[in-house]
């Protein structure tokens, strides 16, 4: 029997313990990047959100905060010493009020005696709360009734735990793989995790509700294929989706794991996966988390009939809290397709896979944070059971045209190798489900193609309103080029991805918030995508620069990329139009002159005439250029009517040298050297061959 390791699509968060199965992502630690908390680390009262937007607050805007006090102050001793103020309620659980106060006001309430804490006054909503709130689930279920009622979801993984507050009214069928046991268990904890996504109930102890499973009411199946630690044998899993082809029950098939290496889909398991679907089965497949190299997707995930699934983050859990995850932007480990797949686009959707707080097995009623395209992938099959509630008689086609035809599109327009059709849409598919139109209101967005020229930057700026300030600022940056070291049937083996582009996001005072540079950065696969995401604190003009690496093996090298980016508002009005291109400028006339300086020396000019991109002479542009294949760079500056000369002193000895233009810099101009001429026709306008008088 051969045995294959087949990890989990899963990257742990900060509060999960990092797991050795093949095929996880690493953990998505983040030393030294500043998230915004709920903390008050000065002690004065105080949170750092709340003082981060009063430094650069005007001092006559209102902020909306929440007041707690030990009691021995009342509201209207606090109007004695702040002043008048608007209260919207008052809440005496905590001896306090919500109001909306100006900085002086806040500033002079912290230092009274009584008062314990001012924090900003946060949206804040329910835990697997945030992902099925804003991918439209908690919609879906309100407008249509959909429980997932009288559908089955098949789930292979490492078990499930029977005890969990989540499953344990669920009459599960169950079958081992591993080692044959007679009654459900999981001794690992990510069946357990996965399966309270897909199908959790929602019932137990105070918190159960808020970690509720996408389809509450659909039956589960459980075939346990991966072991304690992790790993399975082909051929088990190969089993296990037999067993749930076969069972005539079964309406889902959901798999969260993956071989350690990429797939062309011709695989046993991939092609087990296609079986299921000709059974009449939907299969439901993570991407994998081998990150943004292209043709990264793992068996069975590369099934062409399979539904496979990369991972995005979610985009309201409150700053702070476990789940919070500045969204929405695409999971740097999330594996992507390529032209392996140039027949049958990978991935078919992305779902929510960033920090996923959903049941801790083998603790009854306890949960915890995990990431991972693992998590994505019972939020989809979750998502097809509600669809197919709502329309039982679609098939697994009905369900894919269906789920990509609703989705969000980012990423270039159509469906794309990393973002696939888009961010699922569980409100748009189940109303398409049931005949109607819906669409859940995801943050503003923008899709903007950019070029970085050679040695320089790019630059995107767009704004924010003071309403916006609760939606998260979050940017993809998908870079073109190529890996440095790409191996067929492996893919790219080597973190080197060229050109080597970064990012920063800047706040309206200029002080970067957010800071990609892989792949050195946090948050990094093999280089080809950077990602930023912060929560604004102010309103204002904000920028994303994206600009080439100056160092080895890099050298300036610049190319284009592909951004997406997500702000507020949370689904109101168009997104911001893309920025004009900057504008450019090259040389429009390049000429040689030379004259006898002695018996023995000679020297050589090369005048450079500089146009805009309308042919207009430019001054004040700094010339590059350099005489002879190793001579010194030069530089002049363009006067009044465009033009510079650059010289060189030779001996007679020498007939002729070649003048070459190495660059032309001015701000906020793009060097295009493609659009270089010479009307006289004595160069290409890039280089000319100056001859000895």
């Amino acid at each position: 029997m051969r045995r294959v390791l087949i990890g989990f699509a899963l990257a742990l968060s900060l509060s999960a313990s990092p797991l050795t199965a093949a095929g996880a992502a690493p953990p998505s630690s983040e030393p030294g990047k500043e998230h915004a908390r709920l903390a008050d680390v000065d002690s004065d009262r105080v949170d750092d959100v709340l003082e981060r937007r009063l430094q650069k607050a005007d001092r006559g805007s209102r902020h909306a905060v929440v007041v707690a006090t030990d009691g021995s102050l009342s509201l209207a001793g606090a109007h004695r010493v702040a002043g008048s103020f608007p209260v919207s309620r008052r809440l005496g659980i905590i001896d306090g009020f919500a109001g909306r106060l100006t900085r002086g006001q806040i500033r002079r309430l912290a230092s009274t005696p009584g008062v314990v804490r001012i924090d900003h006054d946060a949206v804040v909503r329910v835990t697997m709360d945030a992902a099925r709130s804003d991918y439209g689930v908690v919609a879906a279920r309100e407008a249509f009734g959909l429980t997932g009622a009288g559908v089955n979801v098949c789930i292979l993984d490492t078990g499930v735990d029977p005890a969990h507050e989540q499953l344990d009214s669920k009459s599960i069928v169950w079958s081992d793989f591993v080692a044959g046991a007679a009654t459900p268990y999981d001794d690992h904890g990510h069946g357990t995790h996965v399966a309270s996504i897909a199908v959790g109930d929602g019932v137990g102890g105070p918190q159960a509700s808020r970690f509720q499973g996408v389809a509450p009411e659909a039956g589960l199946w459980a075939g346990k294929v991966l072991d304690g630690q992790g790993s399975g044998s082909e051929s088990g899993i190969v089993a296990g989706i037999q067993w749930c082809a076969t069972d005539p029950a079964v309406d889902v098939i959901s798999m969260s794991l993956g071989s350690a290496f990429p797939s062309d889909g011709s695989d046993a398991l991939s092609l087990a996966a296609n079986a299921a679907v000709a059974d009449g089965k939907v299969v439901v497949v993570a991407a994998g988390n081998s990150g943004d190299g292209p043709d990264s997707i793992a068996a069975p995930g590369a099934a062409a009939d399979a539904i496979t699934v990369g991972a995005a983050s979610e985009w309201s859990a409150a700053p702070g809290a476990e789940n919070h995850s500045d969204g929405v932007y695409l999971a740097y480990f999330s594996s992507r397709g390529g032209e392996t797949f140039a027949g049958d686009m990978k991935p078919d959707i992305v779902a929510p896979g960033v920090t996923i707080d959903a049941a801790n097995a083998n603790t009854g009623n306890g949960y915890i944070v995990h990431s991972g395209t693992s998590m994505a992938t019972p939020f989809a099959a979750g998502s097809i059971a509600l669809a197919l509630q709502a329309a039982p008689a679609w098939s697994s086609d009905d369900v894919q045209t269906a789920l990509e035809a609703t989705a969000a599109d980012l990423g270039p327009t159509g469906k794309d190798p990393d973002w696939g059709a888009g961010l699922i849409d569980v409100l748009a598919l189940t109303a398409a489900a049931k005949g109607e139109v819906g669409e859940t209101s995801f943050p503003a967005h923008v899709h903007v193609s950019g070029v970085v020229p050679d040695g320089v930057g790019w630059t995107y700026p767009f704004d924010v309103s003071a309403a916006d300030l609760g939606v998260p600022i979050a940017a993809s940056i998908v870079l073109d080029g190529e890996c440095q070291f790409f191996f067929p049937g492996f893919g790219c083996l080597d973190s080197q991805w060229s050109p080597d582009l970064d990012a920063e996001l800047l706040d309206p005072g200029g002080v970067r918030i957010a800071f990609s540079q892989c792949m050195d950065g946090e948050e990094c696969g093999f280089g080809r995508q950077e990602t930023l995401h912060a929560m604004p604190t102010v309103a204002g003009t904000y920028e994303i620069h994206v600009y080439a690496y100056l160092g080895a093996p890099n050298d300036g090298l610049g190319g284009g990329f592909e951004l997406d980016l997500s702000t507020g508002p949370a689904g109101d009005g168009p997104p911001p139009p893309p920025p004009l291109p900057p504008p450019s400028m090259h040389v429009g006339d390049l000429d040689r002159s030379s004259i006898s300086l002695s018996a023995t020396r000679w020297r050589a000019r090369a005048t450079i005439r500089v146009h805009d991109g309308d042919h207009a002479l430019l001054p004040g542009v700094v010339v590059r250029g350099r005489f002879g294949p190793n001579g010194a760079a030069l530089t002049c500056t363009t006067a009044t009517g465009g033009a510079c000369t650059l010289t060189r002193d030779l001996k007679k000895t020498r007939a002729s040298i070649v003048f070459t233009v190495l660059g032309l810099s001015k701000t906020s101009y793009v060097y295009v050297a493609a659009s270089n001429h010479d009307p006289d026709g004595e160069s290409n306008g890039t280089k000319i061959t100056v001859t000895r008088p």
